[in-house]
């Protein structure tokens, strides 16, 4: 039953971060290059301590597929940043999400 738990805080996190980028490229006029460049750096300030604590392992083929698989997430994440600066979140997140 825990894992129903989770999700359900995994879904409202979820809605609450579009709700976020919708109102943050709505109001503040961001290009969204420029905001998903920002996201990255925040995320490795997170990233950052988890490499300490865990150290690093590097597997010369699958590290490098690895490095350039999740260097892939960024194409679909700006067009993502596009569509919530231009229309609903609803609309761009049920779209995301299905």
């Amino acid at each position: 039953m825990d894992w129903l738990i989770l999700a359900l805080i995994s879904t409202f996190l979820f809605s609450a971060s579009g709700l976020l980028d919708k109102f943050i490229l709505s109001n503040h006029s961001f290009d969204s290059k420029s905001y998903i460049v920002c996201q990255i750096i925040v995320g490795q300030l997170f990233a950052i301590p988890i490499f300490i604590f865990a150290g690093i392992e590097f597997t010369y083929p699958l590290s490098i597929f690895a490095v350039i698989l999740g260097s892939l997430q960024v194409i679909p994440s700006i067009y993502y940043l596009r569509a919530m600066k231009e229309e609903e979140v609803s609309r761009v997140a049920a779209l995301e999400y299905s």
